[in-house]
């Protein structure tokens, strides 16, 4: 029988609920449907519920002295940081603080069915007329739709992370019919948004998930050991060498025709704005909305798609480096406990980051609460009732 939610959990589960939401939302056509500054108000005051209620949560969780130097700290370097970069990851770190006593197992069945919710609300209502379905470059030969949302990589990334949360919650109860049925609604949504890499790596995504419930994996040796612990430095240090090394290799010029100049514009955005300890405002230029909000482009487009790249720029040195240890730690410790789920989940996240900008954006990106871990807030990890990685 499951037990019921704490007073804590529940708290946490509301706020949670507003901030999700309230991201949803903003990434959708809606607010451009209504009085957009009306909407962004309620839309922004749903937020800061959400960070009151987290607040109310710590109160009642009875904070130790240790707990509280270790907060302090972080809002010193999260709080002096958000002066030149803004407030999200700020605002990220309240929840993953909030965390406390809060098992992420659960957190990710309720944020599930949010998630599952939310997207097909969003596209269902965009197939009847509801929400509106912004359509991007029709008249030439890639013509993409946005399916409800604001961009269509927004309805891609969307759907990978419910796949890969979905994944994750099902474990070995992720049946065929489940992976067939998501590939339909994958290709679907390719038919539609013309987003090639993000469904790429969700078909490969159901297809790892489904077969290793079947395979035996040594999670601590080899390749694939590897590949689990260290997917977030690989990935941050070769995408970030590839924007800068950009001209050197005729190689990465062919890359990143694949990726729709995704390298190149993380090399633009090096030079640029060049990297900084405590990161910086950037103002970002990008097609959404091109065609219904404007006629044309105010500026030269620049918006970094890479998530390692883009944090690096906005944030800083000191936040990607906090970032990047901090999935990494997380990594290490699935493997550590055998939980190959949350491996093969986070390993995933670090490959889509490459191509995607929302590694810490909790409205889409479920697995940064995962982080709570390491200030020992949550048992975010499914220890395995088989042998550990070390055989005892």
């Amino acid at each position: 029988m499951k037990k019921a939610l704490t007073i804590g959990e529940t708290l946490f589960c509301c706020a949670l609920f507003c901030e999700v939401i309230a991201m949803e939302i903003s990434l959708t056509t809606i607010p451009y449907m209504v009085n957009t500054e009306v909407c962004n108000s309620y839309l922004k005051a749903l937020r800061y519920l959400g960070y009151i209620l987290i607040i109310f949560k710590m109160i009642y969780d009875k904070i130790s002295l240790r707990e509280l130097l270790s907060i302090c700290i972080m809002i010193l370097i999260l709080g002096f940081n958000s002066i030149f970069s803004g407030r999200m990851l700020f605002m990220t770190f309240i929840f993953i603080y909030g965390m406390k006593g809060v098992k992420f197992e659960k957190i990710a069945r309720i944020m599930l069915i949010w998630l599952v919710m939310s997207f097909f609300i969003i596209v269902i209502g965009s197939q009847s007329g509801v929400i509106d379905n912004w359509g991007y470059g029709l008249a030439e030969k890639r013509p993409r739709y946005a399916i409800g949302y604001f961009y269509p990589s927004h309805a891609t990334s969307a759907l990978f992370y419910l796949t890969i949360l979905f994944c994750y919650v099902k474990k070995e109860k992720l049946k065929l019919w489940h992976v067939f049925l998501l590939e339909i609604i994958n290709i679907w949504q390719y038919m539609q948004t013309n987003s090639r890499t993000g469904t790429a790596l969700i078909t490969i995504a159901l297809i790892t998930f489904y077969f290793s419930k079947f395979v035996k994996i040594n999670m601590s040796k080899g390749i694939i050991g590897f590949c689990f612990k260290y997917s977030f430095p690989v990935c941050a240090i070769l995408s970030v060498f590839c924007c800068i090394f950009y001209h050197k290799f005729s190689i990465l010029g062919k890359i990143n025709d694949f990726v729709t100049n995704r390298i190149a514009l993380g090399h633009d955005g090096i030079l640029n704005y060049g990297i900084h300890l405590h990161g910086q405002q950037i103002k970002w230029i990008g097609n959404g909305g091109l065609g219904y909000l404007t006629n044309q482009l105010n500026c030269s487009y620049n918006y970094v798609d890479c998530s390692y790249v883009k944090i690096l720029l906005e944030c800083g040195l000191i936040v990607w480096l906090i970032v990047i240890c901090g999935f990494t730690v997380s990594s290490i410790l699935a493997v550590q406990n055998n939980d190959k789920y949350m491996a093969v989940s986070l390993m995933f996240v670090a490959g889509y980051c490459i191509i995607e900008p929302r590694l810490i954006e909790l409205g889409f990106n479920p697995f940064v609460l995962v982080l709570a871990n390491l200030i020992g807030y949550t048992d975010c990890f499914m220890v395995s009732s088989r042998k550990t990685v070390n055989g005892e």
